[in-house]
């Protein structure tokens, strides 16, 4: 998971980590990794481009109050602050992020941030984002944090610290990476593994998975609302229940080989989504799924919590130029719908010190 060397940041006047963390995609039974679902099963995929974070630290003499610099690159927005003080509230998650872990005294630090996927794009970013400034702040101690423990501090960011909805599936990923089984036993907690693939099967599925970008993102906390209300009023139960069936014979399939069984279980997932509530499958989405349907793809999922905007993974047809073909029934859409090339991630969260 990290690069750990055995030289104490503590006693040192100035330098620099790296941390990258992965998003993830396709993630089959999604939904039941919440607190109103309470129990529930996951099988999602990490991907990059992710996340990445540089942070530098300094013990300026005398030292400074506003000590803690935020460049959130995404936003072009550059800012300091006091992490002792109540936070200015212009990057809420990151201020959070900030404010949950313990900073050496005296020191002050700057951390870039950037994120290669689109706001609001359905690939699990903003836990991604978390748990790459997380790892790299928890190497200032030096790094006392596992996986487990990581994924579990960045959601406690996001759920007790904000009180924002939110699964597990995203912080696992963006942590563990790979393809993992979670078996959320109960909620928030987790067992995790990782799915472990043919070499063939691996370089099959990152050749034919494609990610499209519906547009425009979208908020996955309106949505849970909506689908919480949904489920309040005794709707989405059978639903739920489907969902939960899916990711392990989805594993199953991976783990054989079968990616025409694996596209078949892509839609069935997505046709789960919408019979949760049909705002998940926004018309945008359909349209993007009738194309890949009409160009002999097998698969189709709608990302995260789905509704307007956000994200779709798609699986191409086996034959060739297949995936190209896609490539160019997309850009013929319009309306800002496009892929965005994207890589197996079997890394997860990686941290690492600049010895220059």
């Amino acid at each position: 998971m990290r690069d750990l060397e055995s030289d104490p940041i503590e006693n040192r006047d100035v330098g620099v980590i790296f941390s990258r963390a992965p998003v993830r995609i396709n993630d089959l039974g999604g939904w039941t990794d919440t607190w109103f679902s309470g129990t529930g099963n996951v099988l999602s995929t990490a991907v990059s481009p992710g996340t990445t974070c540089r942070l530098s630290f300094t013990r300026p003499r005398p030292p400074v109050r506003k000590r803690f610099t935020l460049d959130v690159k995404n936003f072009n927005d550059r800012y300091s602050f006091d992490p002792d003080d109540p936070p200015p509230g212009r990057h809420p998650l990151l201020e959070a992020a900030v404010a949950s872990m313990d900073m050496p005294p005296g020191m002050a630090v700057e951390a870039s941030i950037s994120s290669g996927m689109p706001p609001g794009c359905g690939t699990g970013t903003s836990a991604s984002v978390v748990v790459a400034l997380i790892g790299a702040l928890d190497r200032l101690k030096p790094g006392e944090m596992d996986a487990g423990t990581l994924w579990r501090a960045a959601h406690r960011v996001e759920t007790e610290m904000l009180g924002l909805e939110s699964g597990v599936q995203d912080q696992i990923s963006a942590a563990y990476g790979g393809t993992c089984f979670i078996d959320v036993y109960r909620y928030p907690e987790a067992h995790v593994s990782r799915v472990e693939l043919d070499r063939g099967v691996a370089a099959d599925l990152e050749r034919r998975l494609v990610l499209v970008f519906l547009g425009e993102g979208h908020r996955s906390s309106e949505v849970h609302r909506e689908v919480i209300e949904c489920l309040a009023r005794g709707g989405g139960v059978n639903a739920l229940a489907g969902l939960r069936e899916i990711p392990s014979m989805a594993r199953e399939a991976l783990e054989e080989g079968d990616l025409a069984r694996l596209g078949a279980l892509m839609a069935r997932n997505t046709e789960c989504q919408r019979s949760l509530d049909r705002r998940l499958v926004s018309p945008e989405a359909d349209t993007v799924i009738a194309l890949a349907r009409g160009l002999g793809a097998p698969g189709w999922k709608v990302n995260g919590a789905g509704g307007q905007g956000g994200s779709l993974t798609l699986l191409a047809g086996n034959g060739p130029g297949a995936r190209e073909d896609l490539a160019r029934g997309l850009r013929g859409l319009g309306g800002g719908i496009r892929d965005i090339p994207v890589k197996l991630d079997y890394e997860g969260l990686s941290v690492r010190v600049d010895e220059s």
